[in-house]
């Protein structure tokens, strides 16, 4: 459960991912499969499965999917510069 869509900008992102807080209470969200695709010095980039629980209106809610992100090092450390979330990997 996120914010659906694509958002560009830092202000748009930001807006969906506090949605997306407001939404889901008491959220237990893990990381399984994590695997870098690349590493430097001042980039790195990886894939993962991901899996939530939470409530939602009071009822209990779940999902899970994979992700992919890059992060980028510069003068003020380590930077998320892209993310996809999406559903699971097919079988």
């Amino acid at each position: 459960m996120f914010a659906e869509g694509t958002f560009h900008g830092k202000a748009a992102v930001c807006a969906a991912i506090r949605q997306t807080f407001e939404w889901i209470r008491s959220e237990r969200y893990q990381v399984q499969n994590l695997h870098w695709t690349a590493r430097g010095a001042d980039f790195a980039c990886c894939v993962y499965d991901f899996s939530w629980n939470g409530l939602i209106d009071g009822e209990p809610a779940s999902g899970a999917g994979r992700g992919s992100c890059a992060l980028i090092r510069d003068a003020r450390g380590w930077r998320l510069l892209q993310e996809h979330l999406g559903p699971p990997a097919a079988s």
